[in-house]
């Protein structure tokens, strides 16, 4: 099965520089992204299902994307990002003020200068259980489809964004090599869900 993720549009809390925490709404320049999104996807010739996090940016990047390609909207429950421990809605340049040893080893993530494993921050959530919640959320939600012709659209952040596109090329959190990988704003890819679930289910076993 063909599994589309896309980054949500630009909102308010990225022209702050705000890693994680809650979401906010969608620009101007977000919400003429997310029309673009829907517009390209038009060209594929399967019916898309449109799913989206519980984050503001991503459902109304979601809600707008959808309305071009004529379909609805669900939430995928449980696909919520990344906690960030104390550094999850802490504006950069705060962060930098109220926690340095913190947001240096970000800050070296953000660079591709560090692997995820290398991080030590205050909180970070395990990247073992970040993987295996997220895929099997968004298995929840795909289950339903198997048997039908219909691609599906998944808005999600960076986090899953970065997650699911190692993942499709057999790399996990543990590995040296999943690094920090940057996304447009609405920029997508696709996937062979089968080779995520593949990747994810070898991992489990060890």
């Amino acid at each position: 099965m063909i599994v589309h993720f896309a980054r949500h549009a630009e909102c308010r809390k990225n022209l702050i520089g705000i890693p994680g925490g809650d979401g906010t709404e969608l620009t101007t320049s977000g919400i003429s992204q997310a029309e673009m999104l829907g517009e390209r996807l038009c060209a594929d010739a399967d019916p898309f299902h449109v799913f989206h996090t519980a984050h503001t940016q991503t459902k109304q990047t979601a809600e707008i994307a959808a309305q071009k390609l004529g379909a609805s909207c669900t939430l995928v429950d449980g696909l919520h990002s990344i906690s960030l421990g104390r550094l999850s809605g802490v504006p950069i340049d705060e962060a930098r003020v109220r926690y340095p040893e913190d947001n240096a080893h970000m800050d070296r993530w953000r660079s591709g200068a560090a692997s995820f494993s290398e991080l030590n921050i205050y909180g970070l959530e395990d990247g073992t259980a970040f993987m295996r919640r997220s895929v099997s959320a968004v298995e929840n939600v795909l289950s339903p489809l198997r048997l039908t012709t219909a691609s599906a659209l998944i808005v999600c952040t960076t986090s899953h964004m970065i997650l699911f596109k190692h993942l499709s090329s057999g790399i996990t959190p543990l590995m040296p090599t999943y690094k920090s990988i940057t996304f447009d704003y609405c920029e997508a890819f696709h996937v062979e869900w089968e080779r995520v679930m593949q990747m994810s289910s070898t991992y489990n076993r060890h």
